[in-house]
């Protein structure tokens, strides 16, 4: 099964086992991407937020934020469904390092011996151009990098168009507290469990990481079905990589097993879908309804 985020191969699986939409659809989202790219509201007034915009092809924001809790807001101002995710780089290991054993990676398939010890520190998941994303997630001072895998129409990753930078986590805390959430989501097995009901409107939602697989870790992504849209229709342009009647909202990159990452996201009446990108193949593609109230 070919997956929408095949780059995210080259990071992950090497990490833990080495180691537009139809016309309908996005009218009817129309005015929920407007809104909430405008919106300005973190997650929590105490939370410490930090912008970097996703731009065809650039992450736009500060070369270096406080370590601790930290809310990436993550407006989508592309044409192209963009993700985040926050690699930590091994002790010792410079951005400048990992830029090049990544394009070693492209030309050779050769890696350095460090390679594997890379840790995914979770990042803004899937998210439709015109929406903004939140994902909290608590980062240790480090070097880090900024990843987008998705791939274009073409198969050319977003990350070798340039959408890959450095980030700096500095020795200084940032302060905030841990985000309080109104929704509980365990990731476990090929189960999205659940604790508390979405409700039209906005909501705060923890993800547990309980069980990470090894070589192939669980993420959660976001979607909202069309009008007319199967969870069937979605899990196959999932697989052939058609975008054209996807359209996500967010949700939480992958973290190592027992870490908690937060994100929050506008909910309108309808139907959507979790999407795990590795399990999905597995069945772990889950269908709900947010009723009107």
């Amino acid at each position: 099964m070919l997956l929408l985020f095949t780059a995210a191969l080259m990071f992950t699986a090497c990490e833990h086992s080495e180691e537009k939409t139809s016309e309908s659809h996005h009218g009817a989202m129309s005015s929920m991407s407007h809104e909430s790219g405008n919106s300005h509201e973190s997650m929590d007034a105490g939370q410490h937020v930090v912008e970097f915009a996703a731009l065809d092809f650039v992450f736009a924001g500060p070369p270096e934020i406080p370590s601790g809790w930290t809310t990436f807001r993550m407006p989508n101002r592309g044409e192209e469904h963009h993700v985040m995710i926050l690699i930590q780089l091994p002790d010792g290991i410079s951005y400048a390092d990992f830029y090049a054993a990544y394009n070693q990676r492209g030309a050779t398939g050769s890696r350095p011996d460090w390679w594997g010890e890379q840790v995914i520190m979770g990042g803004p998941a899937a998210l439709a151009p015109g929406l903004t994303g939140e994902t909290t997630v608590r980062l240790d001072p480090g070097e880090y990098a900024m990843v987008c895998p998705v791939p274009t129409a073409d198969g050319t990753q977003h990350s070798a168009l340039g959408m890959m930078r450095p980030l700096t986590v500095t020795e200084e805390d940032s302060g905030a507290p841990e985000p309080e959430a109104d929704i509980t989501m365990t990731l476990r097995g090929l189960e999205f469990e659940m604790d508390g009901v979405i409700t039209p409107g906005r909501h705060t939602i923890r993800v547990v990481f309980e069980h990470q697989p090894e070589g192939k870790p669980h993420d959660v992504h976001v979607a909202r079905l069309g009008p007319n849209q199967t969870l069937e229709d979605f899990a196959t342009s999932m697989e052939t990589l058609d975008l054209t009647d996807v359209y996500f909202i967010g949700g939480a990159e992958d973290m190592p097993e027992g870490y908690t990452a937060y994100f929050t996201a506008d909910f309108e009446p309808g139907r959507y879908a979790f999407w795990c990108h590795y399990h999905s193949e597995d069945g772990m593609v889950q269908e709900f309804t947010v009723e009107p109230l």
